[in-house]
């Protein structure tokens, strides 16, 4: 029992992980099948912009999160930007040592 035991412990990570987090990949599944049959459909289609768009038609709710989080994303790093740049009127005055 103790061989077993320490057998697992380089897994016990992802053991815990596990359980704490019933994650499986069903979505991804459906989603792929989904786009699978879209793909088969587009035998016709003239340019790619359209068999996306279709794609996204298909998935309004997964892109809408997905633009969510690309406008949270360029807002965070804008805030970064202006937030590292330091106006001169907020710095310090230190007067100069230097006579």
């Amino acid at each position: 029992m103790v061989r077993f035991a320490r057998k697992l412990e380089p897994y016990l990570a992802g053991i815990v992980a596990s359980a704490s987090w019933r994650l499986n990949t069903c979505i991804l599944e459906g989603i792929d099948n989904r786009t699978k049959v879209i793909k088969r459909m587009a035998c016709g289609y003239r340019d790619d912009a359209y068999f996306f768009l279709k794609i996204q038609a298909a998935f309004p709710v997964l892109f809408a999160y997905m633009r969510l989080t690309a406008l949270a994303t360029a807002a965070r790093a804008a805030m970064v930007t202006l937030t590292s740049v330091a106006a001169p009127w907020t710095t310090p005055y230190l007067p100069s040592t230097a006579t």
